[in-house]
């Protein structure tokens, strides 16, 4: 697989409009060097049958073979070549783009911003830490305790889930992965 940047792409009004076409038509260019975007699918640039892919915000968003299913306003522009995946939008779609090492890389899993108490208890205990955490609560002071025990929710930036983790030694990917493990438990 071979992955080729086609540079970043803008939307632009042409100084004088061609004629024969609808007045709702959109244009974009890429930024480098000004290619119209019709024009760049018009010519060669392109291998037949490689992967196209828009990229918005490092996320790829369309993969497909058909050049004329895209349209890469605001976008960055791939080709992807030597790869035979049959469906390239399931296979690329989502992924995520390093234009620096020009990689596609699956992204982080998403951790849930809160978890329920009982979730959070459950994902400790079988983590083998909610005996740990109960008593880093209780030397943490009164006040410490009533929020552990009657919050509503675990909050991951709550700055007690911080205070908690350093008196355990977790690491921030640690505590990451224990609200992810959370999130899956009804």
């Amino acid at each position: 697989m071979t992955i080729i940047n086609h540079g970043s792409w803008v939307r632009y009004v042409p100084d004088v409009w061609p004629e024969g076409l609808p007045p709702n038509i959109m244009f974009c260019k890429r930024e480098s060097d000004g290619v119209d975007w019709y024009d760049f699918m018009q010519g060669d640039a392109m291998a037949a049958g490689s992967i196209k892919a828009t990229v918005y915000n490092g996320k790829v968003g369309a993969a497909t073979r058909d050049i004329t299913l895209l349209f890469p306003q605001a976008a960055v522009l791939l080709e992807i070549t030597d790869d035979d995946v049959a469906d390239p939008q399931a296979f690329y779609g989502g992924l995520m783009y390093d234009p620096v090492a020009n990689t596609l890389t699956v992204p982080p899993p998403i951790v849930p911003p809160f978890v329920s108490p009982k979730q959070a208890r459950l994902a400790l205990l079988a983590a083998g830490l909610l005996d740990q955490v109960e008593a880093a609560v209780a030397a943490e002071g009164r006040a410490t305790q009533i929020t552990w025990e009657y919050a509503t929710e675990v909050n991951r930036t709550d700055p007690l889930i911080a205070t908690l983790g350093q008196s355990l030694g977790l690491t921030d990917e640690a505590i990451d992965q224990l609200f992810r493990d959370a999130s899956q438990i009804p």
